[in-house]
């Protein structure tokens, strides 16, 4: 009986932690909106960012439940809970910051990689655990994997300031960041590319259904649902398998974060595709 209720309050606590790493995303796109509209000069970057910020609060909505219940152990609060409060501290003063006006753009910045970084240090502790089930640790990885690649993405831009450079982040909706897999990879698999000859056409230069996708030419902004696919050294089997591997691809992220909302389901997708 005693274990019972030892097994009870360790599930309210992990649906505890998790609330608040559900509040820390939802504060985390509220901050990039208000810093969107308080430096036009960084809007790009902040617009993409909510939009990210955005999608993990949807992801953590839909799944907390099997999340807390039938996925993580317990000791996964106990070790999350100091760097979430931790992280929703910096959020805070940032917000705050925000609403007094009272805060440069680069004092932004090291917030915004400092509330980052703190928030991925929070899930890096069960990824290196690796004490949840597999379908728990990827989106404990995914979370992780995000956070830091948005402190980068943070990071980069305040260091083009530092540097006068008036480069900035890809923005969204710009065409000319709109890369095709070829493009991004340099596989040499597309027709005219230096590897055509020996390794063939890869299908995704073939898949004419998928062609304006993501404004993309052919598949090549929606490569994942193209089977056959020569990637990472080795021809991919099916869908399900292309979708789960390409989930951890730096191009199918960079697409995604590019899209944001309008950003297709593999069964749009799949839709299009003649059968």
């Amino acid at each position: 009986m005693e274990g019972d209720r030892a097994a009870s309050r360790g599930q309210m606590d992990i649906h505890r932690i998790l609330d608040m790493a559900l509040h820390v995303e939802i504060l985390a796109e509220k901050i990039y909106l208000e810093l969107s509209e308080l430096f036009p000069e960084a809007k790009p970057l902040f617009e993409r960012l909510m939009c990210e910020e955005s999608r993990h609060a949807v992801i953590m909505t839909i799944n907390i439940g099997f999340l807390a219940f039938d996925a993580l152990p317990p000791e996964f609060a106990i070790d999350m809970t100091p760097l979430i409060e931790e992280t929703l501290a910096i959020g805070g003063a940032l917000e705050e910051r925000i609403r007094r006006r009272d805060i440069t753009l680069t004092e932004a910045l090291e917030s915004a990689i400092s509330m980052e970084e703190t928030g991925a240090e929070a899930y890096f502790q069960e990824t290196l655990r690796g004490e949840s089930t597999d379908s728990a640790l990827n989106y404990v990885k995914r979370f992780y994997q995000d956070s830091m690649h948005h402190a980068d993405l943070i990071r980069n831009f305040k260091n083009s300031l530092q540097q006068n450079r008036t480069v900035v982040q890809p923005v969204m909706g710009d065409s000319l960041s709109k890369l095709n897999c070829w493009e991004f990879k340099g596989c040499g698999r597309q027709p005219g590319g230096i590897h055509e000859s020996d390794l063939g056409s890869c299908p995704v230069t073939m898949e004419k259904d998928l062609d304006g996708v993501h404004d993309g030419l052919a598949a090549g902004r929606a490569c994942w649902v193209v089977a056959g696919t020569l990637c990472r050294g080795k021809v991919q089997g099916t869908f399900a398998q292309e979708v789960t591997q390409c989930e951890a691809c730096d191009f199918y992220r960079k697409i995604r974060s590019e899209e944001c909302s309008s950003f297709l389901p593999p069964a749009e997708l799949l839709s299009k595709m003649k059968k």
